[in-house]
């Protein structure tokens, strides 16, 4: 759901079996959470982001982006954090 308080859950479908990568950015562009970086399989899937960055520290309230890249194709989504 968009906007969300608690977490939030990222779904996505890859074509085939990929490598990819699936990042949270706060909206100035700094990286705040590496969720996947591996090989998937080819499917639907989804992830739950808890809300607290790379150091498991919980995070502000705001505007997010999370962007999802395999290969030479990214995608970005805006996600709004609100309290």
């Amino acid at each position: 759901p968009n906007p969300f308080n608690n977490s939030t859950k990222i779904s996505y479908f890859l074509p085939e079996r990929s490598k990819i990568r699936l990042e949270i950015f706060d909206i100035k562009g700094a990286r705040v959470k590496n969720l996947v970086n591996g090989i998937m399989p080819r499917g639907q899937h989804s992830i739950k982001w808890d809300l607290k960055d790379d150091n498991q520290k919980e995070v502000s309230a705001g505007i997010y982006i999370y962007k999802i890249t395999s290969g030479d194709v990214s995608k970005s989504k805006t996600m709004s954090y609100i309290k």
